[in-house]
């Protein structure tokens, strides 16, 4: 019923900062994320957009998670209150 899921990690620039990038999540593991690169990062030299590897939790900054309602993200858990209230029409069931 949730789609995909997306979250945004943040790594080290060269020039001393930090990057935010965004990674598409393909499955958590324990106390990592196995996601690919959704975007060019400006900064990070070792990182390429499409790139696939596992990640420190420690890195996630921001994540979105999609659903038939909507967007639940860390801001708005809008559209999780309207997932658990339709819960059953939703999955498919009589509701």
């Amino acid at each position: 019923m949730v789609g995909p899921a997306i979250v945004k990690l943040a790594y080290e620039a060269s020039r001393g900062r930090r990057e935010h990038l965004w990674f598409q999540v393909h499955r958590f593991l324990n106390g990592r994320i196995d996601a690919t690169l959704t975007n060019e990062p400006f900064d990070v030299p070792r990182l390429t957009k499409g790139q696939r590897g596992e990640h420190d939790l420690e890195r996630v900054s921001d994540w979105i998670l999609y659903s038939p309602c909507g967007q639940i993200t860390p801001k708005s858990q809008a559209a999780a209150r309207r997932v658990r209230a339709d819960f059953d029409r939703l999955r498919g069931g009589t509701g």
